[in-house]
């Protein structure tokens, strides 16, 4: 009866493992591998913000919105800010200025603005900086972007804050380009930031570095 008995446990036990192998393959090992996913996924965006850190000083470009206040305090932070440049460009919307000079004092970080709104009338019909043409409602969709296009204006600024960059003894230009622009506005996607690293470093003996840890996230993510 004892051999019975303990052959009847060890068929149970069998059935047991070969039940918990099966439920491993079918449920298990696919949701661990999703998670596996999910994991490195997270850790590759938090690697991209950390090297941030491995540039010394950048001059970051600052509009006061949300997504270069995020890198504001992203790069402060890190001890990574040399200084902060906004641009008054005849934009409606300026009084995201004022926003950025408060975060600035805020964080004690060196904040100048650029007046270029000389150059307002070559921006031609962008609802940004037009009064004529009607301001759309904050929704990410391909017709309202379409109407907040200031043509080149990423590169304008970018080559401006590299001038400054230089004269402030830093070692990179940072801006917060990011995902949700890239269908409509073509300075702020990858290839656009990738060009203009290659000019960047090239045009002064300081070899500069362009900082764009965003380009490749969505707002919420930031």
């Amino acid at each position: 009866p004892r051999a019975r008995q303990r052959r009847g446990q060890r068929a149970r036990k069998n059935n047991y493992l070969l039940n918990r192998s099966s439920h491993y393959n079918t449920i298990c090992k696919p949701k661990a591998a999703a998670i596996s996913s999910i994991f490195k996924y997270t850790l590759q965006r938090r690697f991209a913000l950390q090297n941030i850190a491995a540039y010394m000083k950048s001059v970051l470009i600052y509009s006061g919105g949300l997504d270069s206040t995020v890198l504001l305090y992203k790069l402060h932070a890190d001890n990574s800010v040399a200084a902060a440049i906004s641009f008054y460009y005849g934009q409606r919307h300026n009084r995201e200025i004022e926003y950025a000079k408060y975060n600035c004092q805020k964080l004690g970080v060196r904040h100048f603005v650029a007046d270029i709104s000389s150059l307002k009338p070559v921006f031609g019909n962008s609802a940004l900086t037009n009064e004529s043409v009607k301001v759309p409602l904050a929704e990410y969709n391909p017709q309202n972007m379409a109407d907040t296009v200031v043509p080149n204006r990423n590169m304008i600024f970018l080559s401006i804050a590299a001038a400054y960059a230089i004269t402030s003894n830093a070692d990179s230009v940072a801006y917060a380009a990011h995902s949700g622009d890239h269908a409509i506005y073509a300075d702020c996607r990858p290839e656009f930031a990738r060009a203009m690293q290659t000019a960047i470093s090239l045009c002064d003996d300081k070899k500069l570095k362009l900082v764009a840890p965003f380009v490749d996230m969505s707002k919420a993510e930031i």
